[in-house]
């Protein structure tokens, strides 16, 4: 391995920035403000460094670059990591919105789960950033039928975040969803599920999910069920 990384001195630089994404998924510390500091400092000094002949030509200093590179890279590698995360959403919102519907989970159950991609609402309170989603869960014998991905609806509930499990070996379902992008979740009445006329501006993943969508009626209509339609 020490021969390798000597032959290949790019995998100290992979290193140092997967060491920065993996302590921002295991720890809780989020201070962005502090890894960009850092970012912007390490920056700096290797500017400097390298127009300083004093400074690069001196054989004590030749460890100081490679420190930086290692702050440089670790912080990049956090940063970028803690910025793909939703919006932490620690209490519960009474919210109306509008949005767009992004896919459709459970179709088959008795429970409809809508990833809902928001727009407009009107709490300003409720912690949000683009690229945010919502888990909606309605009842899914309200619905003729299945409604499509890039459809905009409107709703009103209780926005809340993901609480942690009681027992800590169960799986940790709401960690699942923050860590894939899902900020919050609402449990639905299926009358306050409202599809609203308007016409979105489909993007590619929305044709992908219709066809995916189609694909698991034919499915379902011609007796797969169960485990088998899941697979």
């Amino acid at each position: 391995m020490q021969k390798l990384i000597k032959e290949v001195p790019y995998i100290r630089l992979l290193i140092c920035l997967i060491a920065g994404i993996f302590f921002a998924y295991r720890l809780e510390f989020d201070s962005l403000n502090l890894f960009i500091t850092l970012i912007i400092i390490s920056l700096l000094f290797l500017i400097v460094f390298h127009f300083t002949p004093t400074l690069y030509q001196s054989r004590r200093m030749r460890w100081l670059p490679g420190v930086f590179v290692f702050f440089f890279l670790f912080s990049t590698g956090w940063v970028l990591t803690k910025n793909s995360f939703p919006s932490k959403i620690d209490s519960e919102y009474e919210i109306n919105a509008t949005g767009k519907i992004k896919r459709i989970e459970n179709k088959q159950d008795k429970w409809l789960k809508v990833i809902f991609k928001p727009e407009k609402f009107d709490n300003s309170s409720v912690p949000f950033k683009k690229g945010d989603e919502w888990l909606l869960v309605v009842r899914n014998n309200f619905l003729g039928t299945i409604p499509e991905a890039g459809k905009l609806v409107s709703i009103k509930g209780t926005l809340s975040g993901h609480a942690k499990p009681n027992n800590p070996d169960v799986f940790d379902y709401g960690a699942f969803l923050y860590r894939s992008g899902i900020s919050g979740q609402m449990f639905i009445e299926p009358e306050k599920l409202i599809f609203l006329d308007e016409n979105p501006r489909l993007e590619l993943y929305d044709y992908g999910e219709r066809v995916r969508n189609l694909s698991s009626k034919i499915f379902f209509e011609t007796g797969i069920t169960g485990s088998s339609l899941g697979f």
